[in-house]
C-alpha cells in the first residue's frame, strides 16, 4: 500500500480546505458515520457548504452514503456518511501533506 500511496501523493492535488475538513472528520467517526449536520457541528462549516463538498468527496469516491439515517435538528431523516477505503487512503496521503 505504500507505493499506491506515494504515487497517488504525486498526482493528486491538495484537496480544499473544506473538503478536508469533510474528509478528516468522516475518517475520524469510522463506521458510526456522519451526517451533514453533525459534520456542521463537527467541523464549524455551515451545513449547506459542508454538505456541497461533502458532495464533492462522493463523486470522487471518497465518501458513500450508508444508507442508515438519523434525526436532523428538524426531526427529519438524515443520511449518514462514511469514508470509503479509497477516501482513507486519500486522507493519509492529505494529512501527510499537512503535518510533514
Amino acid at each position: 500500500m505504500t507505493d499506491q500511496l506515494d504515487l497517488l501523493a504525486e498526482i493528486a492535488p491538495t484537496m480544499s480546505r473544506n473538503k478536508w475538513l469533510a474528509l478528516n472528520a468522516l475518517v475520524e467517526a469510522g463506521s458510526k458515520g456522519l451526517t451533514d449536520f453533525e459534520l456542521e457541528a463537527r467541523v464549524g462549516v455551515q451545513q449547506t457548504s459542508i454538505g456541497k463538498r461533502r458532495g464533492d468527496l462522493v463523486k470522487l469516491g471518497l465518501v458513500e452514503a450508508t444508507y442508515r439515517f438519523r434525526p436532523s435538528p428538524s426531526n427529519t431523516p438524515s443520511m449518514v456518511w462514511c469514508s470509503t477505503r479509497a477516501g482513507y487512503e486519500r486522507w493519509l496521503v492529505e494529512r501527510g501533506r499537512r503535518t510533514g
